[in-house]
């Protein structure tokens, strides 16, 4: 019999087929993140000041842009 795989364990052919960003860790978001200039002028948005709609279709990576911008910020947050 298998033993379950923790969400630490799986590997990067799972990660492609996890089906929400929110079941994700910090750490397996990084390993599977892939940003352009066009997603780091989105993410550099959302963590500024003021308000921001992001919007789209379903799947296209909402929830992973705001999760990538969650995680600079809490890396940068004792010392900003």
């Amino acid at each position: 019999m298998n033993a379950p795989v923790s969400s630490a364990q799986l590997t990067g052919e799972d990660l492609l087929q996890t089906a929400r960003c929110e079941d994700l860790l910090y750490e397996q978001i990084r390993q599977v993140s892939v940003l352009g200039d066009f997603e780091r002028r989105i993410i550099d948005a959302l963590k500024g000041s003021g308000a921001n709609l992001l919007e789209g279709a379903r799947g296209v990576g909402k929830s992973m842009l705001l999760r990538m911008a969650e995680i600079e910020l809490d890396n940068t947050f004792q010392t900003e």
